[in-house]
């Protein structure tokens, strides 16, 4: 997910823990149409990456950049906490994870 744009990211999180836009929004403190115009690639600003890193625990300069190195310095399960996703858990997430990092891995 390196050379893909922080819209992508979003919206990849979003689909792996298996929330609606409209949740996902609100979960974030966005409301729906901002949320759709960010996935779109409409509208996406820096605030908004820092907005939806802090609700997601994850690092801002990952959404941003692609960069693994903010990733994968956190603690997985920290990032699976703050999903709130029930359909998800930590193994799960992780495993989708090294999936999609295979060379980070070996």
């Amino acid at each position: 997910m390196e050379n893909v744009s922080p819209t992508d990211r979003i919206a990849w999180l979003r689909s792996c823990i298996g929330m609606a836009q409209k949740e996902f929004a609100e979960h974030c403190g966005l409301t729906l149409e901002t949320y759709r115009r960010i996935e779109r690639g409409q509208a996406l600003r820096d605030f908004q990456i820092l907005q939806i890193a802090n609700k997601l625990n994850i690092d801002a300069a990952w959404l941003l950049t692609g960069d693994l190195r903010y990733l994968i310095l956190q603690p997985l399960h920290k990032v699976d906490a703050a999903l709130v996703a029930p359909n998800i858990n930590s193994n799960e997430f992780k495993k989708m994870f090294f999936n999609l990092y295979p060379h980070l891995f070996s």
